[in-house]
């Protein structure tokens, strides 16, 4: 309560749809989850957002939204945001909504939730590093893979490339693929 901003992730108000996408505890139970938002905004004076992952073939449908929407403008919020995965995810199915899909999900959700953000698919990534490349490069790929391109930059521009290949070669880290994108991450090999 005494925080300044809180985000909530609300993904669904579907209990079905809530446990393929966030896998919860077994214990845990959605409709105290949203008993709890309800309530926690009410009171909440600080700046409230809540922040949606759109699914393909999960809750990327008309039905999803209009029900989301009904809840999320219930709350007391500053604003909406919807996203898609835009890094390798855990579950291989959990992938972006196609582009026209998305077409469609936007103007639905302009229609259906007050206040309300499309955060999408960002076309570059950019990360600044110091000189410790190599550090830099493994501590940003324990927090999340980051997109080839970008790393490939960076190398380029601060003339690591051989570095980078390095560590490559030293299986540190792997190359993969997400919604027709390369990414480097960690090796798994190295994650606790």
């Amino acid at each position: 309560m005494y925080a300044d901003y809180v985000s909530l992730k609300v993904d669904t108000v579907n209990e079905h749809t809530w446990l393929k996408i966030n896998r919860p505890h077994q214990r845990l139970r959605y409709n105290l989850i949203l008993n709890g938002i309800e309530q926690f905004s009410k009171r909440f004076n600080g700046k409230l957002t809540t922040e949606t992952m759109l699914i393909k073939n999960i809750n990327d449908n008309e039905n999803e939204i209009d029900q989301l929407g009904k809840f999320l403008n219930t709350i007391k919020r500053n604003t909406s945001y919807f996203m898609t995965p835009i890094y390798p995810t855990a579950k291989s199915y959990a992938v972006s909504p196609d582009t026209e899909t998305l077409l469609k999900l936007s103007e639905l959700i302009k229609e259906k939730v007050s206040k309300s953000a499309m955060l999408c698919c960002p076309e570059t990534e950019e990360f600044f590093a110091t000189d410790d490349f190599e550090n830099e490069l493994l501590g940003m790929l324990e927090m999340h893979p980051v997109n080839e391109t970008a790393v490939k930059s960076f190398a380029l521009a601060n003339t690591k490339i051989s570095k980078l290949n390095e560590l490559i070669e030293l299986k540190l880290i792997k190359q993969l693929e997400h919604n027709g994108k390369k990414y480097y991450a960690l090796n798994e090999l190295l994650q606790i």
